[in-house]
């Protein structure tokens, strides 16, 4: 079985758009694929799906905070290709068989694949979701915010086989995908691979019966991804609710809910804490206003490239190389930095490609590990406004490297 030539080259776009994780910066073998794009597809067009062998990945240890870390997973590029490929043709078989999106109960990763190469819905989900949830709530006396235990590493593969079943996937399809999830997780038998796009779908089908049976008996929820919020007008009943959710998670895949992020709420504790979710809550008045133009120019599309050069000059200076590096300083002076947070900057920063961030990332780099797939995604962005020495900057960085190598070697002695 073959994948048609579209679904190879919207995948090859895919990747060039969004790169290959959520997790890593873009492969340099993405941007030669794409330079030789018809010679590319001149030799993958008529690869038999049925006897496709996939290639060696590599898994690495992420930090996710100070001492907190994941595991993630990066394809091949060609086998990056082939399931992005499989993914766009066959993806919305999967999302018709979940609870539709005017239901507004599940919000995250809406099959959408655009022209452009961007797999889902490139609307402000995440903020959808909270703003719902907020006026949801405004009607209820009582809500909880329930959160899965590990949930991509506990993942039955019976359990995606038998949703793929569901959604009329072709065997040859449902084999290669299965194929592939039981290779990257070494043949155990639960888990999808953190990283990947095509992961998140996979996700989202594996709790398509969990959705059907919270609906089923009745309960009153919003869910993104494994966050899930509850709504009752009845403080026991809400409880109730929760025990029942935990009954159905165990039941339909030994899933469990996590207990330090399971919070029960008045109707206006949980407007003060969705107001936080909503809000940027910029740290000081300075990240205030970076986030304003961010947003003026973007239209609040968090997805949307901005030309640095299209600010004005008073605008540029709100960006300046003084005032960006405070504002790091200021996440990374805490106890406990906080890099979900700072993550989310380098995000915000990457839209404008601002370069007067790229001579404290370089020469911070150490201490910016927790974050360093979103610095380096913002260095990427920036390389075309840095107004400095790159190879000057490299040196120093080595330099720094040896010298913090040599450091360690010394104490260790």
């Amino acid at each position: 079985m073959k994948l048609s030539e579209q679904s190879y080259e919207w995948a090859i776009n895919h990747l060039q758009q969004e790169s290959d994780t959520d997790l890593f910066p873009k492969p340099l073998e993405i941007d030669i694929i794409a330079q030789e794009k018809c010679y590319t597809l001149s030799k993958i067009k008529d690869i038999d799906l049925g006897n496709y062998e996939w290639n060696s990945y590599r898994r690495f240890i992420i930090p996710k905070g100070e001492l907190s870390y994941r595991i993630v997973t990066q394809l091949s590029p060609m086998d990056s290709i082939i399931i992005s490929s499989i993914f766009y043709e066959y993806g919305q078989k999967i999302e018709d068989k979940r609870v539709p999106i005017s239901d507004k109960k599940v919000f995250s990763y809406r099959f959408s694949p655009e022209t452009n190469g961007s797999l889902y819905s490139n609307m402000n989900s995440w903020g959808e979701f909270w703003n719902h949830c907020r006026i949801k709530a405004e009607t209820y006396e009582f809500v909880a915010c329930l959160d899965i235990s590990d949930f991509y590493n506990q993942i039955y593969h019976h359990t995606i086989e038998n949703r793929l079943i569901d959604s009329e996937m072709p065997n040859v399809i449902i084999t290669a995908i299965m194929k592939l999830i039981e290779f990257l997780t070494q043949k155990l038998s639960r888990g999808v691979p953190v990283g990947p796009h095509f992961s998140h779908l996979i996700a989202e089908m594996s709790l398509i019966p969990i959705d059907e049976n919270m609906i089923l008996h009745g309960i009153e929820f919003c869910r993104y991804a494994d966050d899930i919020i509850i709504f009752s007008n009845s403080e026991t009943d809400i409880r109730a609710k929760i025990y029942k959710i935990a009954e159905i998670l165990d039941k339909e895949q030994r899933l469990v809910l996590q207990r330090q992020k399971t919070k029960l709420y008045t109707r206006y504790e949980f407007l003060n804490y969705a107001d936080i979710m909503i809000k940027d809550n910029p740290l000081d008045i300075q990240e205030e206003e970076m986030i304003n133009i961010i947003s003026r120019y973007s239209d609040n599309n968090p997805y949307a490239k901005i030309n640095y050069n299209n600010l004005t000059l008073i605008e540029q200076e709100v960006f300046s190389k003084e005032k960006i590096e405070l504002l790091i300083q200021k996440y990374m002076s805490k106890k406990y930095p906080d890099y979900p947070r700072l993550r989310w900057f380098f995000r915000r920063l990457s839209q404008i490609g601002a370069g007067e961030a790229v001579d404290y990332c370089i020469l911070n780099m150490e201490r910016l590990i927790p974050a360093i797939s979103d610095v380096c995604q913002y260095l990427v962005s920036a390389s075309t406004t840095y107004s400095g020495d790159w190879a000057e900057l490299g040196k120093k960085h080595l330099n720094y490297s040896t010298m913090s190598c040599l450091n360690q070697m010394n104490f260790s002695k």
